[in-house]
């Protein structure tokens, strides 16, 4: 039999191992990751699955849909950098899950400090309670409830972290936190989520949230009201494709499904790369039309080839009736490149291919990719100036403008 000690001293030397194979952390974030019992909130799970980089699914409906899972170690120790608690703050998490994240952030925020939790799912928060009063946590609050409305009583907030995809930013979040406040949120635009740092400032028409680090993410959509701005609109028939749009872009589904049952544009570009993460390509992409994301439900099957196992980038033609997706090129032995090529369909297909390859070798002669900042203006705000604005969307309560700096 396996004794407790045994246990304890295998789960330390996996914490370590998780860590030591991750960037190096600062010193605060480092102490957390390594001191968090893991296995206090995941019971069940073994220790080496515990201990890896990995997402583990904790909540699922009744039609199989993931309704919560754990947030990639890695993942959080990132967002804890850049969310940079200090000993004394008060910490407002939207997404309590496992209780994991919150006892990391207890932890950064010490016995001075407080963290207020919240959980749509009555039995996720219940879990996340049992956890952290388990391992000793003290200084946490579980809030059942919906995290758009935040926690008034224990505002106001120094820091707030979100571990779902928001479509948008309440206005509780904004209105509750400090005036020197900080938020790390996985913001939804035109169909992506990044992870956006958000530093609040000031603007005539009222405060100015504006980023310092931003950067492609995969979280589980935030549940609740006010969360579902955008829609998925099947383009092939059968349903295997679809397109992810805002939901104030304008489309005829019925012309994209003929569409695709005919050949596309084809347009190679010259253009190769080996990080197909393409980073800051989905903003260039903006200006020949409607960014939005192709999606495929099955990998491997619908419109392919994409750049991702699941689907890629793509731009709607302003008609409605025309779209084009990023592709690649064979990969070539030894070469780990793969040029990028453009599909389009529709009846502008030629003109919108053009368009996306166009951008697509111009973003590929930068020497390093365009600097960008993501703003977050209230939606009542007058218009803000455009200049350099590679992107702008309307949400119901804000307005996003992405800007490169050159």
């Amino acid at each position: 039999m396996v004794n407790a000690t045994e246990v304890s001293d295998e789960a330390g030397r996996l914490r370590a191992a998780m860590v030591e194979a991750w960037p190096p952390l600062s010193e605060r974030v480092d102490r957390a990751m390594r001191a968090l019992p893991r296995e206090r909130f995941l019971p069940g799970v073994p220790l080496e699955r515990a201990y890896a980089d990995d997402i583990i699914t904790t909540h699922r409906d009744t039609d199989g849909t993931v309704l919560s899972c754990t947030t990639l170690p890695s993942c959080v120790a990132t967002m804890l950098e850049r969310l940079d608690v200090r000993p004394g703050h008060r910490v407002l998490e939207i997404g309590a899950g496992t209780g994991i994240n919150a006892a990391l952030l207890a932890h950064l925020a010490g016995p001075d400090g407080h963290v207020t939790t919240i959980d749509v799912l009555p039995d996720a928060a219940d879990r996340a309670r049992r956890h952290l009063v388990g391992a000793g946590y003290a200084n946490v609050e579980v809030i059942c409830g919906d995290g758009a409305d935040g926690h008034l009583p224990g505002a106001p907030y120094d820091r707030i972290i979100v571990t779902a995809g928001a479509w948008d930013i309440p206005p509780a979040w904004t209105q509750q936190a400090a005036p020197d406040a900080r938020m790390v949120i996985p913001l939804r635009i035109a169909g992506f989520t990044h992870e956006v740092t958000l530093h609040r400032g000031q603007q005539p028409g009222g405060p100015l949230w504006t980023s310092s680090h931003s950067r492609l993410s995969g979280f589980i959509k935030m549940r609740g009201d006010g969360h579902h701005g955008e829609r998925d609109v099947p383009i092939v028939a059968g349903g295997q494709s679809e397109l992810r749009v805002e939901a104030d872009l304008t489309l005829d589904q019925a012309a994209l499904v003929r569409a695709t049952s005919g050949p596309p544009a084809r347009r190679w570009t010259g253009v190769r790369t080996a990080d197909l993460r393409l980073p800051g390509l989905e903003f260039w992409l903006a200006r020949p039309g409607g960014l939005c994301r192709l999606i495929n439900r099955r990998p491997g099957h619908g419109l392919a080839p994409a750049t991702g196992q699941g689907g890629s980038l793509a731009v709607l033609h302003p008609t409605g009736d025309t779209f084009a997706y990023l592709t690649l090129g064979p990969a070539q032995d030894g070469d780990t490149k793969r040029e990028l090529g453009v599909y389009a369909y529709g009846a502008h297909s030629d003109l919108l291919a053009d368009q996306v390859a166009a951008q697509i070798q111009e973003w590929g002669a930068e020497q390093a990719p365009a600097a960008t900042s993501i703003e977050i203006h209230p939606a009542e705000a007058p218009t803000p100036s455009l200049d350099e604005a590679l992107l702008t969307v309307a949400k119901d309560h804000t307005q996003i403008v992405v800007r490169t700096s050159r």
